[in-house]
């Protein structure tokens, strides 16, 4: 039956962040308007049983402001919160909510849960907030508008499109300029990026197509450098390189489960956790030690040996083990106790052994593999907590 409507109660805060996550979770591929497949997708888990075809096509009509066939986000959020606001019932309303959060039907996108920002999360999350302060849409029109542009504004300009948009092979200004087209809406599009990441919308291969650029044009990413050239072109040369930041901080975050050879997850009830992730060396060494500090074992699967010469700088304690199959030797646990004691000390043994090493090990494709299955990596363990 039909959702009771009765006299509106305003949405709370959580409801409200609700209802905005919504626009994201059902503009599937991200062209910042929902087409007709898309909305009936909404409106199905909206309405639930009392779903009706003929009503979703007019309902479309009227969110279709511009008469475009297309419903964009200023409609969406009026339009949608003033549909749960009708919902007197709080049972109901909570039950729509969550119909509505759990995305379009059949979707396969990897939500990620709730949680308190880590605090390499909170810095880019604070970042991309402080940017939102210091740019804006007629900066961004100025810019559209320069015909000659100074070396350096292009680069810029193509490392935040890897992200936003699909840039050819070249970097071409005028390119550039169709991307700047709308001011507005690429503002938009920057500043809800990470709301996209949330969601998981965006593309790894983005994220490693934008870092490569930047490598290639690391000169032009240096803020002290670009921002002397335009100050424009500095502020989105720190978005790209924020939005990046922050991608990697939430997909380190991502957790798998550890489940023991031949168990389902509903076997095993509270299954422990890992956290799991492929990362840049130069990322990957700063959410080690946050992860260390926040009282978690860290193990770093690097074959190429590249953080080793990190570690012997910093005087980190480093096991070596030829595979995973060694981490259930007597004499690898005993070189992994004495590092521990001689690191931390007797008081913090008991966390170790809960975390319980031998029990999985994280590998450069992100799946978390029993102890007991072989692999040839070389593992570097360091700083065990």
């Amino acid at each position: 039956m039909p959702p009771k409507k009765g006299k509106k109660k305003p949405l709370t805060p959580e409801e409200q962040e609700e209802v905005e996550l919504c626009w994201y979770k059902y503009d599937q591929q991200s062209r910042e308007f929902m087409d007709i497949a898309e909305f009936k997708s909404l409106w199905m888990n909206l309405k639930a049983d009392a779903f009706d075809d003929e009503e979703t096509k007019a309902m479309f009509e009227k969110w279709d402001a511009d008469k475009e066939k297309k419903a964009r986000y200023p409609v969406f959020i009026k339009e949608l919160e003033a549909e749960i606001q009708a919902i007197a019932d709080p049972a109901v309303r909570e039950e729509t909510l969550g119909r509505l959060a759990d995305g379009p039907q059949g979707s396969t996108n990897d939500y990620v849960a709730k949680h308190d920002l880590s605090p390499e999360e909170g810095v880019a999350l604070r970042g991309l907030e402080g940017l939102k302060c210091l740019l804006k849409v007629d900066d961004l029109e100025e810019l559209k508008a320069s015909k000659n542009p100074a070396a350096g504004i292009a680069e810029v300009c193509y490392g935040a499109m890897c992200l936003l948009a699909n840039p050819g092979d070249e970097i071409v200004w005028r390119e550039c300029q169709m991307w700047l087209k709308d001011p507005e809406g690429t503002y938009f599009k920057m500043f809800s990026f990470f709301k996209r990441v949330n969601i998981g919308h965006v593309d790894d291969r983005r994220i490693e197509r934008c870092r490569q650029f930047i490598l290639q044009q690391r000169d032009w990413f240096d803020h002290s450098v670009i921002s002397e050239v335009d100050k424009t072109a500095g502020l989105i040369a720190m978005w790209t390189l924020l939005a990046v930041r922050y991608f990697d901080a939430v997909d380190a975050y991502k957790m798998l489960p550890v489940l023991p050879a031949g168990e389902k997850p509903e076997e095993c009830g509270d299954a422990d956790k890992v956290f799991s992730t492929v990362m840049p060396i130069r990322t990957a060494l700063p959410k080690a030690e946050e992860a260390y500090l926040a009282g978690r074992l860290v193990v770093l699967v690097d074959p190429k040996g590249m953080t080793k010469q990190h570690f012997l700088a910093t005087n980190a304690c480093i096991l070596d083990a030829k595979d995973a199959s060694q981490l259930r030797r007597k004499h690898v646990r005993e070189m992994l106790v004495d590092c521990v004691q001689k690191r931390l000390g007797e008081c913090r043994m008991g966390c170790m052994r809960r975390c319980s090493m031998a029990q999985f090990v994280i590998r450069p494709t992100s799946r978390v593999l029993p102890a007991t299955r072989r692999h040839s990596r070389r593992l570097l363990g360091s700083r065990f907590m």
